[in-house]
């Protein structure tokens, strides 16, 4: 039986699609496949022989439809948007907290040097492997999730962390022989860097789903049940620091892993339990800008630290040197930039927000128009940022240090350079949101790549020929890489937007 309920491009006034009024049968039928009404559709369930057959039965009631547009929704408030977008840096804002008031956090604190050496290569790693299959796994369980198909956003979202876990066992296994045949690290220290490297890339798997699902206060209610554990063995309990943070590793990670089963769940609801192939082949083919986005973007954030830890090391006993003088002010950075990166999720709803404010008010053949309108949209969001962002990094530097946290003046340059950085990775990040948004995301991997080699090359000369701390002067360049180029490739396809829009059906 043919069903009542018409698509929204039959009503040109529709809330859902304010469409404009159709030029003709066949602009009508256009629309009514864009809406998903095929000739089978047509055919099958509205009694039609066709999509033009429809389109010519309907045409006559959309020629003659007032073009009034509905009234315009309200403006989202900026400043709650950026509350929202903070929110994704609370679980890290949590663990900067711990480590101010006790000390410690989930990982890190007073440790030896050996120790705290073989934790940060561990926690690096981390990031480094998981983060590639955390973006592919986001992009597929999106892809699904925006089609209603929840049933195999869990699927796919078992699948990728079945890889992850493959890698980190994997991995574990071929640095334990490695570390054997060279002896780069003793007995105790590998198994410990091994030992935080699974349970905080299982960690970066875990949270990586409920981020993809917008549970970000479930994270933050992870890590902080993983902070409690970590305070309560370590003091009451008076286990040793390592053997606290590693227990509470693993509470975080079985709390991480039980909330985004469950939400996962709840949302598949009662749907059959249909698979599509699983192709590994044609999913890395199509993932691997994500893939790669991931890892580079890991390897933005920490190369400099890594070169800044191997560098002159010739008198110590293990070729890497954990050196808390540059950590602790790249830390006190961190938190400029938790106050900053809740501009990119506002940036984004006001760009939504923008199109769907200029898309009815141009036509067709109007498309330089609305091009034109957001590219000026992208240039003033970029312009006014920039100013602030270094308002609130310097505010930050300057409480910093009359706190007493930067009491040198190495600790102090050091937090200066990378608050320098901090707004243009802001800024990339952004750029980054956008052409995954309209479905472009091998635009993406030229900047970010360029970004790790201007990186590395600039902190690798530098550290070597001056000294470990000027390794900082890389994570700058390689943030000024990765915010320009990911702007000059944002910039390219606004020229274009009308289509790139269209395309990606964002």
């Amino acid at each position: 039986m043919p069903r009542r309920n018409l698509p929204d491009c039959l009503n040109p006034n529709s809330p859902a699609a304010p469409w404009r009024v159709p030029l003709d049968e066949n602009d009508l039928a256009v629309r009514l496949e864009t809406d998903g009404v095929t000739e089978t559709v047509a055919r099958l369930d509205f009694g039609f022989d066709g999509t033009l057959a429809m389109a010519s039965q309907y045409y006559p009631e959309c020629a003659v439809a007032s073009e009034t547009l509905p009234a315009a929704k309200p403006a989202p408030s900026q400043w709650r948007e950026h509350l929202k977008g903070t929110v994704f840096a609370l679980p890290l804002a949590l663990c900067s907290f711990c480590m101010l008031v006790f000390n410690f956090s989930l990982w890190g604190g007073d440790l030896s040097a050996g120790m705290a050496a073989a934790i940060a290569l561990g926690t690096v790693a981390s990031f480094v492997m998981t983060g590639g299959l955390v973006q592919a796994m986001a992009w597929q369980g999106l892809f699904y999730a925006g089609s209603a198909d929840f049933r195999m956003t869990l699927v796919t979202c078992r699948r990728w962390c079945t890889y992850g876990v493959a890698i980190l066992a994997g991995t574990s296994v071929a640095a334990a022989i490695g570390n054997a045949s060279f002896r780069m690290l003793e007995t105790p220290l590998l198994a410990t860097m091994l030992a935080f490297y699974v349970l905080l890339g299982l960690m970066w798997l875990s949270s990586g789903i409920l981020y993809m699902l917008e549970e970000h206060l479930r994270v933050s209610a992870a890590v902080a049940l993983g902070l409690a554990v970590v305070v309560l063995l370590r003091w009451p309990l008076g286990l040793p620091l390592v053997s606290s943070q590693i227990g509470g590793l693993v509470c975080a990670d079985i709390t991480a892993f039980f909330l985004a089963w469950r939400c996962l769940k709840a949302r598949a609801g009662h749907e059959p339990s249909r698979k599509h192939p699983q192709m590994v082949g044609r999913t890395l083919y199509f993932s691997a800008p994500y893939l790669v986005y991931g890892v580079c973007y890991y390897l933005l954030i920490f190369i400099d630290r890594v070169l800044a830890w191997t560098a002159q090391t010739e008198s110590a006993v293990t070729p890497v040197i954990f050196r808390g003088d540059y950590e602790l002010p790249l830390d006190i950075a961190l938190i400029g930039f938790i106050a900053i990166v809740g501009w990119v999720h506002s940036s984004m709803v006001a760009f939504y927000a923008r199109v769907q404010l200029e898309q009815p008010r141009i036509t067709a053949a109007e498309a330089g128009k609305f091009n034109f309108a957001m590219q000026a949209f992208y240039l003033w969001r970029v312009i006014y940022f920039l100013p602030v962002a270094y308002l609130v990094c310097m505010i930050l530097w300057i409480a910093a240090v009359q706190a007493g946290f930067l009491a040198t003046p190495l600790t102090q340059r050091i937090a200066m350079i990378a608050l320098l950085g901090y707004p243009w990775l802001a800024l990339g990040l952004w750029n980054v949101s956008l052409l995954f948004a309209l479905s472009i995301p091998s635009a993406v991997v030229l900047p970010v790549v360029a970004a790790v080699l201007a990186d590395g090359a600039t902190g690798y000369v530098l550290s070597r020929v001056l000294s470990y701390d000027w390794a900082v002067v890389g994570f700058l360049i390689g943030t000024v890489v990765f915010g320009t180029g990911s702007g000059l490739a944002v910039h390219r396809r606004f020229r274009r937007l009308d289509y790139f829009y269209f395309v990606s059906g964002a």
